[in-house]
């Protein structure tokens, strides 16, 4: 028998469908998501876990301001030429640059700063080292919100992190395109490219939602009939818990 401590129909299902998957592609290629580990043996028994992504609410999402479908970069502190020669050295595309710092529907210079306006696809085209570059640089200002506070994806790739969730193909070619590494984690930025590719409010939504999602961890409390239930019971029932543990 076991005692489920979190039930979640359709992490089940997600699980389920991962372990079909990994076996079909071999265990060389198994996803983080198709195993099921466990944990030390201790006073706490025998608890199993694995993988699951959560996401924001509907009624949190339907209120929420959503990001607008125009890029901006700003800078703050910089001037025309220094910010010319940073993106030249960063990789972006020279005629892109030329354009961004002369069209003045893409640039809007303050007392403090420079903002950039580029386009959809002027931010599609950045190279990866490029994007790694100026991204960098955009995190250090919390002007730029997405930038200083990306999307982390934990897991090991866009697919893994998307897994069954209903997306457009071309937007998790997208996202895959346009994530970046910062350290060790996979981040996504392009909130703005990601709502431009929405056909409708609902479906801008449903993006905005799926920026939400994370990973965690479902666990489970195995229980047999040689284990001590009054042990285990107390363990997990501490801080008064007990209504929300025990049968």
């Amino acid at each position: 028998m076991a005692l489920h401590l979190v039930i979640a129909a359709g992490a089940v299902g997600a699980f389920a469908f991962y372990a079909r998957r990994a076996a079909a592609d071999g265990a060389a290629q198994q996803s983080p998501n198709a195993r099921v580990y466990a944990c030390a043996t201790g006073e706490w028994g025998r608890v199993s876990w694995h993988y699951i992504h959560i996401e924001a609410p509907d009624w949190i999402v339907a209120d929420t301001l959503l990001p607008h479908s125009q890029p901006s970069w700003c800078f703050p502190g910089v001037t025309l030429e220094p910010l010319r020669a940073f993106l030249l050295n960063a990789g972006a595309d020279p005629a892109a640059v030329a354009r961004w710092l002369q069209d003045r529907r893409a640039i809007l210079q303050g007392p403090e700063s420079i903002t950039l306006f580029p386009s959809v696809a002027d931010v599609e085209a950045l190279g990866t080292a490029a994007r790694v570059a100026i991204y960098r640089e955009l995190a250090k200002s919390p002007l730029n919100e997405y930038h200083a506070n990306p999307i982390y994806i934990l897991d090991s790739s866009i697919d893994d992190w998307i897994g069954l969730r209903n997306v457009r193909p071309d937007v998790r070619e997208m996202i895959t395109r346009l994530s970046y590494r910062r350290g060790d984690v996979l981040c996504f930025s392009d909130l703005s490219v990601l709502m431009s590719y929405a056909h409708s409010d609902a479906e801008a939504r449903d993006l905005a939602k799926l920026g939400t999602r994370r990973r965690a961890v479902m666990g489970y409390l195995q229980v047999g009939a040689n284990d001590n239930f009054e042990a285990l019971a107390a363990y997990w029932s501490v801080a008064y818990r007990r209504k929300d543990v025990l049968p």
